[in-house]
């Protein structure tokens, strides 16, 4: 006879599902039943020759059936390079047991901290992102330094960014990375500079004066007559203030001055 919607089985009034969905290649091996109840559960297997994707049991929850694991115990967590466990580590862990990590100071946790063992199976651990380090030979090889000239050596925190300059009579190279830097996972790419003018910025060269011009002017109320000859000492005054362009915007008793001040 034809098939009506008479004829279609549906849930009787006390079962919470239906008929537990029909997979392909395989078949429910246990736990059928006329009518189930709310978190019942049925398993399968596959038929010869196919493997299983997914969990072997499904669970009902009213009024659908899911896919949820029975509970099964974990191994111990696994290990992330950097990383620490903040308890000491088990063989077998409980479905739903919780552990947590830490990543040593600089280094950045990427990811949850915590990871739960679900079925079997721990979530994805965190990863614990190196630190960068810029030392004085590392911008030495590269004729650069830290745009904050006050430090030497630079600890920075992946994606945290840092600032570089050209040294003095050094230029920017046409084909260097930029001098805005970022570090990535521990790497930082380092721009670069190639060798420009001899010369001092003239801004350098004036704080150098500035430095010491005090201390010359004091020493001037106690010195009437100055030797050696003020001209001797152009060539033995600090590098920074050998420019040329520098020689005519200081007087004779400066110049003496200073000579006096590194005798």
């Amino acid at each position: 006879s034809v098939a009506t919607n008479e004829d279609v089985c549906t849930a009787s009034a006390g079962a919470a599902c239906g008929e537990p969905p029909v997979i392909d290649f395989g078949e429910v091996a246990s736990g059928n039943k006329a009518e189930y109840e709310e978190n019942d559960s049925v398993q399968y297997t596959c038929n010869p020759g196919y493997t299983l994707s997914g969990s072997e049991w499904v669970t009902c929850r009213r009024p659908q059936w899911l896919q949820i694991r029975k509970s099964e115990k974990c191994g111990p967590p696994p290990v992330i390079e950097s990383g620490d466990l903040l308890s000491f580590p088990q063989q077998e862990y409980a479905s739903g047991a919780t552990v947590e990590y830490k990543c040593p100071s600089l280094y950045v946790l990427k990811g949850s901290p915590t990871i739960t063992c679900v079925g079997g199976q721990w979530t994805t651990p965190p990863v614990c992102l190196v630190a960068c380090t810029a030392s004085e030979e590392d911008m030495d090889r590269n004729n650069i330094e830290l745009r904050e000239t006050t430090k030497k050596k630079l600890y920075l925190k992946s994606g945290d960014f840092a600032e570089f300059k050209c040294k003095v009579g050094y230029k920017q190279d046409p084909a260097s990375s930029p001098f805005r830097v970022q570090c990535v996972e521990g790497t930082l790419v380092y721009p670069h500079c190639k060798p420009g003018s001899k010369s001092p910025e003239v801004g350098h060269c004036f704080s150098v004066v500035l430095l010491h011009f005090a201390a010359c002017l004091n020493s001037l109320l106690f010195h009437s007559s100055l030797s050696p000859p003020w001209q001797l000492w152009q060539g033995l005054l600090l590098p920074s203030l050998a420019s040329p362009g520098l020689h005519g915007l200081l007087s004779k008793e400066v110049y003496a001055c200073l000579a006096l001040q590194f005798a």
